[in-house]
């Protein structure tokens, strides 16, 4: 189920990849920092050290998805940082545009997938390119 969940995300990344981000709101990815193969700054680790959430949304480069995970450019307070991850880091993600998401169990924890939810309506639909809570997305 959790390949299954991979493949998922993977194919939405890669048709960003190809043809940009055809839409606006975007996706929003929750990932584990202590994942040993998760590749940020430091000064990106010593500010979120356990979990991050990045939005693909307006602004990202150099997009490169892989196999195992997948290489993005974002802007933190104007600081463009390089971050690789790794599918099997990610906690969470959520396609704003089609309102669903998935929870996926933490890295080496273990525990069953999460059901496809779909959020209220009442979901934030713009992001302001900071990093954002979750609970933003959660119902209630």
């Amino acid at each position: 189920m959790q390949n299954a969940l991979f493949g998922i995300f993977r194919k939405a990344l890669v048709m960003v990849q190809m043809d940009g981000m055809p839409r606006v709101p975007g996706i929003v990815v929750d990932f584990d920092l202590t994942n040993p193969e998760v590749i940020i700054s430091s000064r990106l680790q010593d500010l979120y050290q356990k979990e991050m959430t990045i939005v693909l949304e307006h602004w990202f480069e150099d997009l490169e998805v892989k196999e195992e995970g997948f290489w993005v450019t974002l802007n933190f307070s104007d600081i463009p940082e390089h971050l690789y991850i790794p599918y099997l880091s990610i906690i969470y993600f959520f396609d704003q545009q089609a309102n669903i998401g998935f929870q996926i169990p933490r890295y080496g924890q273990p525990g069953d997938v999460g059901p496809v939810v779909e959020l209220s309506k009442e979901a934030p639909s713009q992001t302001t390119g900071k990093v954002v809570s979750l609970d933003d997305f959660r119902t209630k």
